[in-house]
């Protein structure tokens, strides 16, 4: 979510949920029962959240999905990020993250969170075809810190949110 603003607990329709559900980011592999059992209703699980979260593997989706099964409401989303550092993602990367969200779909997810922006911070129109893969598989879609990210460098927030909106 926005820095400052504490999430709410009401549900939302639609691909753009940040800020607006009781949920947890996972470090630790013990922390995914203990927010199923705090009563978070979705967890996101990433890699590498000292570098800023990177895709975990299959195999641990694959666990956190298993483990999640006694908990039905709570939705399990993936982080889908190449690599750590910046936003800016070249083609290549564009590629592997359409393979990686569709690796988490058969791995268990029920959503996945995304994000890239352009070299002149603004939302990136190829996060489109991202959004098209995981509503393929309905996946719900979340957009990531990097929409933070651009409004640290100074990005305007209304029309990077409607950039976002456009983007399905």
């Amino acid at each position: 979510g926005l820095p400052g603003r504490a999430p709410s607990k009401k549900k939302t329709a639609g691909w753009l949920q940040a800020g607006a559900f009781a949920g947890s980011l996972l470090r630790q592999r013990g922390g995914l029962l203990q927010a199923a059992k705090g009563g978070a209703g979705r967890v996101e699980l990433c890699a590498d959240l000292p570098a800023g979260g990177t895709t975990p593997s299959f195999g641990e989706i694959a666990s956190a999905a298993r483990r999640l099964k006694a908990y039905p409401d709570v939705k399990l989303h993936v982080i889908i990020r190449p690599r750590p550092g910046h936003f800016v993602f070249s083609t290549e990367e564009f590629t592997i993250m359409q393979d990686d969200i569709k690796a988490a779909a058969r791995a268990g997810a029920d959503g996945v969170v995304i994000g890239a922006l352009t070299r002149s911070s603004r939302i990136c129109g190829n996060v489109r075809g991202l959004v098209k893969v995981a509503r393929e598989l309905q996946l719900s879609v979340t957009f990531h810190r990097a929409f933070d990210a651009l409004i640290l460098a100074g990005g305007a927030a209304a029309p990077a949110l409607e950039a976002v909106a456009d983007l399905g």
